[in-house]
């Protein structure tokens, strides 16, 4: 090869390399354009994030703190115990429900996208701060059946923490324990210094956690599935994770499914910058969220058995009253908090209406108008589904498990009130009706009765006639004959056909009276009052006049 083609083949190959050099820095000036864009977009987008956050806070809290200074103003100027007061009680406390939950979701938007304002360390005895914050939840674990109690291993522990902080992380932990406790149980918080490590427990009895759900738990919006109804926003532990991360804290849980929960929050008692003393006027006003306890609910204990009895269940006491100010109030009212209560109260009273939640811990309303619709006593018995659930599914789901009307949260006072009385008039339509046709001798073939309805008064029928015809008619036998209580027995019978037990015994003995009086055996009155098992043969003439407009002799001659 020559020395010009040698040159012109350097030529060639340099100019290759300058080519391929020029479209590699090419390329690498687009690929960090593009990142700057990226990142330039996403840092837009997280700061719009943060102006929305920020404003949709601002614009939440602007009429919840007009809603709540007037309603406090009310409470100031209203006798406690009036209705009015409670009224304005139960204002201030969803209207602080709502505020922490805007204040968590803006908290926690803030710590995830990295824009939070330095810590303000304090320093102080932080065991009559947490002392504080479980006593501020006192009374709306009370509103639940739940006891709060603090066990601090030391009575005093001088330290650096961020109050504002602990708080939340307290708040979120306390009040996820009581959302997955059942009624009277305890939850129990423990405190130790341990290896330079301040130690905080919160245990509760609730329904526990699968692996799965443990390991999910502080991942941010993670909802565990939850067949009770009882879940969250699945913001709440999350946030109290990501506030412990920034202040060099951790927290773990130890849980098993149905045997409760506990969270193990391990804060350094020493942060190694500046601190200020703790000022524990600040304190009172930070953890003090739960305004004063609303007036408890008590069951009517009115004597008049002849009243509607309408039993309400729901797990928010403020709800529950709100529901029986929009009814008649000559019903009388009857409470409870989830689906065990109100399934057992409704056995043991046998109600005209039942009014149900759906989202509800252990038994939800699904479940417990499925028991309902199963039970022989109470299968009979109206029930409303009032839930925060309105998709056109959920409201399928309720029709399908047998409810006759379902309300969405919130819903109008009117539209229940006409939902009841439209419920309890057809009830009656039905007795009348029933009554009809048994003075007509057609007694259990009303088709508008449900046939386990008939099925049950055909049962109870037969044992009653049997009691009859052997001159026995117990109430109290009859009723365990059929598996009842008497006053179960005499709710049921009456709730069908419009008659006491009393009642549509005496209607037996008539029929089977003007059966005998019209047959041809030509027995006399007093073998007659005996066979429809009645001694006292005046009492029965007074009974079949009472019943006919006339004696059994004037009966057999006009049939006769």
């Amino acid at each position: 090869m020559t020395r010009q083609n040698i040159l012109a083949s350097a030529s060639t190959l340099n100019l290759l390399v300058i080519l391929t050099l020029s479209m590699l820095v090419i390329l690498l000036f687009n690929i960090i354009r593009s990142r700057q864009r990226k990142h330039k977009m996403q840092v837009e987008l997280q700061e719009a994030k943060d102006r929305f956050y920020t404003g949709i806070t601002h614009e939440f809290r602007t009429p919840l703190t007009v809603i709540q200074s007037a309603a406090q103003n009310i409470m100031r100027h209203s006798p406690p115990d009036s209705v009015i007061y409670n009224d304005a009680a139960n204002i201030v406390w969803y209207g602080n429900i709502v505020l922490n939950l805007i204040n968590r979701i803006l908290d926690t938007a803030k710590l995830v996208s990295g824009n939070i304002l330095e810590p303000e360390w304090k320093h102080g005895d932080i065991i009559p701060f947490i002392s504080m914050v479980c006593e501020s939840y006192g009374l709306y674990a009370a509103d639940k059946g739940i006891r709060i109690e603090f066990k601090p291993r030391e009575d005093s522990v001088e330290m650096d923490f961020v109050p504002g902080y602990l708080h939340k992380v307290l708040q979120n932990l306390i009040t996820n324990s009581i959302k997955y406790s059942p009624r009277n149980s305890e939850i129990v918080i423990t405190s130790e210094v341990n290896a330079h490590k301040f130690l905080l427990c919160v245990t509760d009895r609730g329904i526990g956690m699968t692996p799965e759900q443990k390991s999910n738990i502080f991942k941010v919006f993670y909802q565990a599935p939850q067949e009770d109804g009882a879940g969250g926003t699945g913001i709440g532990l999350p946030l109290a994770k990501l506030l412990l991360d920034a202040v060099g804290g951790d927290i773990e849980a130890f849980s098993l499914e149905n045997e409760g929960t506990t969270f193990v929050v391990k804060l350094p008692l020493s942060h190694g910058g500046t601190t200020e003393t703790v000022d524990k006027d600040d304190w009172r006003e930070m953890t003090m969220v739960i305004p004063e306890k609303p007036m408890q609910l008590q069951d009517d204990d009115s004597e008049n058995i002849d009243a509607v009895r309408i039993l309400i269940i729901e797990d928010s006491m403020a709800v529950a009253r709100y529901m029986s100010a929009q009814l008649n109030p000559d019903y009388q009212f009857f409470f409870a908090a989830n689906g065990e209560e109100g399934l057992r109260k409704a056995t043991d009273l046998v109600p005209d209406l039942i009014i149900t939640d759906i989202l509800m811990p252990g038994i939800d309303g699904l479940e417990l108008c499925r028991l309902i619709r199963s039970s022989e006593l109470l299968h009979h018995i109206p029930v409303i589904m009032v839930s925060a659930k309105a998709t056109r599914e959920d409201r399928i789901k309720g029709i399908e498990a047998g409810a006759e009307a379902y309300l969405e949260k919130p819903f109008h006072a009117d539209e229940l009130s006409i939902r009841v009385d439209k419920l309890l008039e057809q009830r009656k339509i039905l007795r009348e009706k029933y009554i009809r046709d048994l003075e007509n001798g057609e007694i259990g073939k009303t088709p508008e009765v449900a046939s386990g309805d008939r099925a049950f008064m055909t049962r109870f029928v037969e044992q009653a006639m049997k009691r009859i015809q052997d001159n026995d008619v117990d109430l109290n036998a009859l009723a365990a004959d059929l598996g009842f209580s008497r006053m179960q027995l005499n709710r049921k019978i009456k709730a069908i056909s419009g008659l006491t037990t009393t009642g549509y015994i005496v209607n037996l003995r008539v029929r089977l009276a003007k059966s005998l009086l019209r047959g041809g055996q030509n027995l006399t009155v007093s073998e007659i009052s005996y066979r429809c098992g009645i001694d006292d043969v005046p009492y029965f003439i007074t009974m079949f006049k009472k019943a006919t407009g006339m004696t059994p002799t004037q009966y057999r001659r006009r049939r006769g």
